[in-house]
């Protein structure tokens, strides 16, 4: 009985070690993982910023654009660079209409578009009001140039560039009113022509281009994405038509959401505030689980998974 007692006893013991054993790297990389991120204080920007843009450029820079009509009286709509080697801001060109919660899109010749927002300059009474107008930033230069005019002011716009290089326009508010109307900006003609409609109102929505899957790209490849908004629906927009298509329900009303496309997938996790991003390592059939309240949208099977699994095949 004794010898059964320590054989048992000895038997736990070393599995106890190689447990240990098994698990100390793993320990060590989270520990790792925990003492190397963390948050520095950084350098301050020249005003304080509230619906302003960051838009990376490809110097390395940060441009900080708008953001500073919330002051009393409203900013001069100055724009900052940030260096991420002398950790420190500088102004740049100011824009010639000052404005917060416009869009902004990094174009691909290195130029940044602001399209829309809400001014306050030149404007009597304590909100502010749409802009239609678009500026063009060029980051060799330091200035703003003027980008046409949107046949509709829009506040909380949402865009994204195509392929083809034009930028779509949707959504946002005309002064309190939501909209459903859609614009193409040419970086040729510098003008606005309309598209077709979404099929509702979308007030700060987002939208994201999908680039495809190098494993099963199928019909996704250059398309765009539009969701919340107000609603929980989505609509695709399709740029060789002009049209819209494949409206999905949501399983719920993102507002403020976040949108992600994966390298190697057309995934989108919403949750409305929150983005959870994933990406599959491979093009086999995969399943990671959700927390409550992600969405996750699936071009293959044209629609939502919600607080469940999700399935790549």
């Amino acid at each position: 009985m004794g010898d059964s007692l320590r054989y048992r006893s000895a038997v736990a013991f070393v599995c106890a070690v190689l447990l240990a054993m098994m698990l100390a790297p793993i320990s060590a990389a989270g520990a790792a993982e925990t003492t190397g991120a963390r948050w520095v204080q950084g350098a301050t920007m020249s005003r304080p910023r509230w619906g302003h843009t960051a838009t990376l450029l490809a110097n390395g820079q940060v441009l900080v654009v708008g953001g500073d009509q919330v002051d009393n009286p409203p900013g001069d709509g100055a724009a900052e660079l940030y260096d991420p080697v002398a950790h420190r801001w500088s102004l740049t060109g100011r824009l010639a209409t000052p404005r917060d919660n416009q869009a902004t899109v990094l174009l691909a010749d290195g130029r940044v578009l602001v399209i829309g927002g809400d001014t306050r300059r030149g404007v009597t009474g304590p909100t502010g009001e749409a802009v239609a107008t678009a500026e063009v930033y060029t980051p060799s230069t330091g200035r703003w140039t003027p980008a046409g005019t949107m046949h509709t002011p829009r506040n909380h716009p949402a865009a994204v560039q195509l392929l083809d290089g034009r930028v779509l326009v949707v959504g946002g508010d005309d002064n309190g009113t939501a909209l459903a109307s859609a614009e193409l900006w040419s970086p040729v003609t510098n003008t606005f022509a309309l598209t077709a409609p979404m099929d509702r109102p979308r007030s700060t929505p987002q939208a994201m281009l999908a680039a495809g899957s190098p494993f099963s790209p199928g019909p996704f490849t250059g398309q765009v994405i539009v969701t919340g908004g107000g609603t929980s629906t989505s609509q695709i927009y399709w740029p060789t038509t002009g049209g819209w298509g494949y409206n999905c329900n949501a399983p719920r009303s993102p507002h403020d959401n976040g949108v992600e496309i994966t390298g190697d997938q057309f995934d989108l996790l919403i949750g409305g505030g929150g983005l959870t991003p994933w990406a599959p390592t491979n093009n086999q059939s995969d399943a990671t689980e959700r927390g409550a309240g992600d969405l996750t949208y699936c071009p293959q099977g044209f629609g939502w998974i919600a607080d469940a699994y999700m399935f790549i095949g």
